[in-house]
């Protein structure tokens, strides 16, 4: 998914299992990396959102600490 060479992120989010939803900010990037933060987010199964350039992709990920 980050594999764009000129991708624009115009939105970033994670969404719980029960709806609730976190922006991340973006720390740091390159071609093939991006590094988010998000404070105060319970452990548990997220759905990251990315969208850009007209590009919407979902993955699931689990944050455990």
């Amino acid at each position: 998914m980050w594999f764009y060479q000129s991708l624009v992120i115009t939105s970033i989010r994670l969404i719980g299992l029960s709806g609730e939803v976190f922006v991340p900010t973006i720390v740091s990037h390159d071609r093939n990396f991006v590094e988010l933060v998000v404070k105060h987010i319970p452990l548990g199964i997220y759905v990251l959102e990315v969208s850009g350039n007209g590009l919407f992709e979902q993955s699931k990920i689990l944050i455990n600490r």
